[in-house]
Order: C-alpha cells, then sequence, then structure tokens
C-alpha cells in the first residue's frame, strides 16, 4: 500500500522506538529490506552517525522520499506535561481536547 501511494509524510507517535522497529525486525524474518522496499531505514544504524546521540539517543527512522514525524519526541521536548502524562490519550486530551 505504501508503495501505491507514496506518501509524503508519516506520523507516527514513539514509531521510532515500536512501529518502525517492529516492522523492520518482521520483515528481516521474512527477508524483506524495509529499506528498498518502501525507504525506511534505522539512521542510526548508519556509520558515523552521531545525531542520534545528540538528541537523546535511541532509533531514529528516517525514509529516502518522505518525511517521518515522531510526535512522541516533540511530546517529550515541548509540550511541558508532567513525565507520567505524555502517553497519546493524555496527549490528545490536554493538547487537542478530545476526551
Amino acid at each position: 500500500h505504501i508503495q501505491e501511494l507514496r506518501p509524503n509524510i508519516f506520523v507516527t507517535f514513539n514509531g521510532d522506538f515500536f512501529d518502525w522497529p517492529y516492522i523492520d525486525a518482521r520483515s528481516r524474518i521474512h527477508g524483506i529490506s524495509m529499506d528498498q522496499e518502501i525507504g525506511f531505514f534505522n539512521a542510526g544504524d548508519e556509520p558515523g552517525d552521531k545525531r542520534n546521540k545528540a538528541i537523546g539517543g535511541g532509533p531514529e527512522y528516517r525514509c529516502r522520499y518522505a518525511a517521518h514525524l515522531d510526535c512522541f519526541k516533540w511530546v517529550q521536548r515541548d509540550s511541558y506535561l508532567p513525565h507520567g502524562s505524555q502517553g497519546l490519550k493524555a496527549v490528545t486530551k490536554a493538547k487537542l481536547g478530545y476526551d
């Protein structure tokens, strides 16, 4: 479906730590390269990439033809919500007014 639609922006909530690593691991089990199939790769796997260490460590998935926005990183950095209130439900209620 991603190959067909080729979206320009991917938005996730904690996608760098959960969604993309899960999809990446499942792809590898089945002999599929996520990079070759949909253009996504773990930038932390690139030799000499120190950017992840500078922004708190952990994986950062990037795409060759689209932007990936992991909203959880924004919440951690700029939301001013207490640490225990940074889950998806709490953020949507506090920032978007959804209940």
